[in-house]
């Protein structure tokens, strides 16, 4: 009876003595490193042609490149790395892929203010090298995206007993992707027949809508109506301009 006690004791600590081997040499012990990952942090123009570099993850962790066996970087999220940037696995190089990033697709939710995040994990092996390194590569705004109105035609209906300084709602206001400095930032109009401006008011959320005011005596008898462009325009330099036709009628 000792014998067999002794034998099942003797099992038992084999199988404990083999799993905390396996622990120790196993890959999966790699992931008790996980809560000590190290971050790198990038910053890149949206729309870059494929191949522009973006950083070097070896140089940037100071490794010795002279080690045996030598490095090597892996980025698990495959989909990721072909869609957007392209690592380069011995030096552990990023570079922008075939697809150039736009902001406005990347991060669609993304309000003003927010920064929009291309968030990578990347592996440094061999084992007895491993890090796990957070990579954020952070996506700033450019201004390639024009104002655009929702419809192409805008109609006011204005009484011609209308008293001067009356002011009336451009409902169809128009809206740029970008954000902050590149969105809409004004609007006028093409010609304002000496009767009509437009005044523009900013909302809670920061939405512009563009008011059109009477500033001089209406007569429908005279001018039935009056047909001009208004014009929205961003803080761009050169600005970038969206139209739509303002039937005022």
């Amino acid at each position: 009876m000792f014998n067999s006690r002794h034998t099942s004791l003797r099992k038992r600590g084999g199988i404990w003595g083999l799993f905390i081997l396996m622990l120790y040499t196993s890959p999966h012990c790699c992931f008790a490193n996980f809560s000590q990952a190290k971050e790198l942090i990038y910053k890149i123009k949206e729309g870059l042609p494929k191949g522009t570099f973006i950083g070097a993850i070896g140089v940037d962790l100071n490794l010795d490149f002279t080690v045996e066996p030598p490095f090597l970087f892996n980025l698990p999220q495959k989909k990721v790395s072909e869609q957007y940037v392209n690592l380069n696995n011995t030096n552990g190089e990023l570079y922008t892929s075939a697809t150039e990033i736009d902001r406005e697709t990347l991060c669609p939710d993304n309000a003003e203010g927010q920064q929009c995040v291309l968030s990578l994990d990347v592996f440094v092996l061999p084992q007895q090298y491993f890090q796990l390194i957070k990579v954020k590569i952070f996506i700033e705004d450019v201004n390639d995206n024009k104002p655009k109105f929702p419809v192409n035609e805008i109609c006011i209906s204005v009484p011609e007993n209308t008293p001067i300084n009356a002011r009336y709602a451009v409902e169809q206001s128009a809206v740029d992707p970008d954000l902050g400095l590149y969105g809409v930032q004004t609007y006028w109009l093409v010609n304002d027949f000496g009767v009509f401006t437009l005044d523009v008011e900013e909302n809670d959320g920061g939405e512009l809508t563009p008011f059109l005011i009477v500033t001089g005596a209406l007569d429908r008898e005279t001018q039935a109506e009056y047909i001009t462009d208004i014009i929205a325009e961003d803080g761009g330099t050169p600005p970038e301009l969206g139209a739509a036709t303002l039937k005022i009628v």
